[in-house]
């Protein structure tokens, strides 16, 4: 599917959302923020990550189902790398000065390397209203209930946010049905703090029988393929796989497999990762580090948090 460019450098998240709500235009179906300012460039770090986490949060609040991908040259999307993409139909630019005259140089460079579907005029934008971005992060200081918790690495307090977070091999897991903001912030830290490699379980159909609006749940597979191209866009120099989480009294491979070096979680999903690093333990193996990440909330959701349950239901 068609989607657009749109580049920003130290512009703050939540308007870096308002930004995406506007670039998003009919015939398209990703907006991908590329990030060329020092959360773009430099080592990924807690900061990176809480700089994805307002956004995801800002994105969730209005749009939770806004698909939103962030490229970081850090992870491999140089000019070059954007220009092969057969995707890419079209750019959007902030239109203050400076960031406009930096799209237009990106757009130029983009367009002398090649890029199919940059020989068109680039839509400019100007930022939403500040009332309207008032609710995640703005300068007003209001934010969405419970929309502070940032990221951190559980079990060790104090961890510095320019600390460099990079794992060789990294596990996360989820249902993953009907992508959302909250599952994007997942995903998303998942690929950035992976170097090399990284399994994703994704719960099994089978598992899911209980579930409210099951009818209308996608299926293992447009699930899993959902997951692993959305980190596979995110960081394209990882290897992704998949796989299903058939019995949850069965260990998942994050604790039988002593090359995994993290696993990424939300703030409800700590408990798991906990026995994921005890099952470990009795077989003496590392403790994996548990990098998590903030809830994103909903705005109209019944448990607060931005849920595909809530999805369903209102679909």
């Amino acid at each position: 599917m068609p989607a657009i460019l749109l580049p920003v450098a130290d512009e703050p998240a939540w308007q870096v959302a308002e930004l995406a709500r506007e670039a998003l235009q009919p015939g398209f179906a990703d907006v991908l923020v590329y990030h060329t300012g020092h959360l773009g460039r430099d080592p990924v770090t807690l900061a990176t990550l809480d700089f994805m986490k307002d956004l995801f949060a800002a994105v969730g609040w209005k749009s939770p189902q806004l698909s939103v991908c962030v490229l970081m040259p850090r992870l491999g999307w140089t000019p070059e790398k954007l220009a092969s993409r057969s995707d890419l139909r079209g750019m959007a630019v902030h239109a203050a000065a400076p960031a406009r005259q930096m799209g237009l140089a990106l757009l130029t460079q983009l367009q002398s390397l090649g890029a199919v579907g940059l020989g068109v005029e680039p839509l400019f934008l100007e930022v939403g209203s500040q009332e309207a971005a008032a609710p995640i992060g703005s300068p007003s200081g209001m934010c969405a209930p419970g929309s502070g918790a940032q990221a951190r690495i559980h079990g060790q307090p104090g961890t510095a946010l320019d600390r460099e977070l990079s794992f060789k091999k990294v596990a996360v897991g989820g249902t993953f049905d009907r992508l959302h903001a909250g599952h994007r912030l997942l995903l998303a830290a998942t690929a950035a703090v992976a170097s090399a490699e990284i399994f994703v379980g994704i719960t099994a159909d089978r598992l899911l029988v209980n579930k409210q609006g099951r009818e209308w749940l996608e299926a293992y597979e447009v699930r899993s393929g959902a997951a692993v191209g959305y980190m596979e866009a995110t960081h394209p120099g990882v290897r992704v796989t998949a796989g299903p989480l058939l019995d949850p009294k069965e260990p998942p491979l994050a604790t039988t497999d002593p090359s995994f070096e993290a696993i990424v979680v939300s703030e409800e999903t700590i408990r798991g990762a906990e026995a994921i690093n005890a099952g470990r333990a009795e077989r003496g193996f590392a403790p994996l580090v548990v990098v998590v990440v903030g809830l994103v909330r909903g705005q109209h959701s019944s448990s607060g948090k931005l849920s595909s349950t809530d999805l369903r239901l209102d679909r």
